[in-house]
Formats: structure tokens, sequence, C-alpha cells
């Protein structure tokens, strides 16, 4: 994988790799978002004053479980 065509040689981000790489191979990009100003949080995920919900994390994992076991079983049938 050749990324100087993309980059004009210049090194990039991670999200410029991440946008070349998903059009070479099936990728899926996720987020959880939970938790709203009126409860307190009032930052985005890179602000330093970020506030996380640790309540919802077990609905992340369960996604993240759910799409790994649809790709295992879609690759089983092939």
């Amino acid at each position: 994988m050749n990324l100087s065509a993309v980059s004009g040689g210049k090194p990039g981000g991670g999200s410029e790799d991440f946008a070349f790489v998903s059009h070479e191979v099936p990728t899926v990009s996720m987020f959880l978002v939970a938790g709203s100003s009126n409860d307190g949080y009032l930052y985005g995920q890179h602000h330093p004053k970020v506030r996380f919900d640790d309540s919802v994390l077990h609905i992340g994992a369960a996604a993240h479980a759910y799409a790994a076991l649809r790709l295992l079983e879609r690759s089983e049938n092939k």
C-alpha cells in the first residue's frame, strides 16, 4: 500500500490513512456517544475536560462483538 499517491509524499494523520485503507479493505468506524449537556457532558472527546459515561460501555462492547460474530459467520459460509 503506497500512501505517497494520496499524501504527495508527506506524512499524514491517522484519519487520512484510515480513509485510504477503507478503500482497499472492508472497514467500519463506530462512535459511542452518551450524555447530554444537561447531565454535565459539555466537552467533546478530544477536549482536556471531557467526561465519559462508563454506564454505556456494555452497549459499545456488544456492538463490536456482534459485528465480529457476523464477520466470522460470513467468512465460514464462503
